[in-house]
């Protein structure tokens, strides 16, 4: 059976590549980013994983055995244990207060979550919808603006 990951890349390969190539991900490879810009990413990333608590624990309301809540209990284990825990870590340590960036930047990130929640396909309506699968690949591709495979079809 192939991996979600590889299903994930194989079917997305155009839209993987064009995120390799984007200009922030090519100015942290260069080490040309603003610090400034570096900390708004993390607030922005850390609320990324915090979706994806929310999203994971609905997928184990939602599993049809134990043996699929355990996989998604060890999921939520790491973001919560491994990935918020260093987030809250590395803003400690960079003195990044998530409120600093109640800007503009963050009422346009507002925006684009109110958007990607409720456009067909968004993470509100996943976190409706039966299919965990579904509500994975959503949380993957919501940031990309890709259709999920189901919409596809």
């Amino acid at each position: 059976m192939e991996a979600f990951s590889e299903r994930l890349l194989r079917e997305h390969q155009p839209v993987w590549q064009a995120m390799q190539r984007h200009r922030f991900v090519t100015d942290i490879e260069e080490d040309r980013l603003p610090p400034a810009v570096f900390n708004r990413y993390l607030v922005f990333e850390g609320n990324f994983v915090a979706t994806a608590i929310a999203i994971f624990a609905l997928g184990v309301r939602k599993a049809p055995g134990i043996h699929q809540q355990r996989w998604l209990i060890g999921v939520l284990n790491a973001l919560v244990d491994t990935q918020i825990a260093w987030f809250e870590q590395v803003l400690s340590e960079r003195r990044i207060t998530p409120a600093d960036f109640s800007g503009r930047s963050a009422r346009r990130a507002a925006l684009s979550r109110r958007y990607a929640a409720n456009r067909p396909g968004g993470q509100l309506r996943a976190d409706r919808d039966d299919d965990v699968r579904r509500g994975v690949d959503v949380l993957f591709l919501v940031p990309t603006g890709e259709r999920t495979s189901a919409e596809r079809c």
